[in-house]
């Protein structure tokens, strides 16, 4: 989404708000269509979601209130994400334990 789309959407002071710039820039942006290219990505992740990255990796991921919302419209919460480390330390474990089970034993 290019920054004069976004830039409709907004107020100036709200450009100022989110971009943590003077409204004077921001008045300048607006009424130029013209902002750097962090601004319109941070505008886009605050209006849409989008997350402001070119890594194709995170392609149409979004943000959406409190939930990261995947490519399959899946939801995530904070809690979820930051569980993952959890989640691989005990998928480590089981496969350790399944390639030496005698040891299993003899450490319980």
């Amino acid at each position: 989404m290019d920054f004069e789309n976004l830039a409709l959407r907004l107020s100036p002071a709200e450009i100022a708000d989110i971009a943590g710039v003077h409204p004077t820039t921001a008045r300048r942006w607006k009424r130029t269509h013209h902002a750097p290219t962090w601004a319109s990505r941070l505008l886009a992740l605050h209006i849409g979601g989008a997350l402001p990255t070119t890594c194709p990796t995170w392609a149409h991921w979004k943000i959406t209130g409190s939930y990261l919302i995947d490519p399959a419209g899946i939801e995530y919460s904070a809690g979820q994400v930051m569980s993952l480390w959890a989640v691989e330390q005990l998928k480590r474990d089981l496969e350790r334990r399944h390639r030496a089970p005698v040891q299993y034993l003899l450490d319980m």
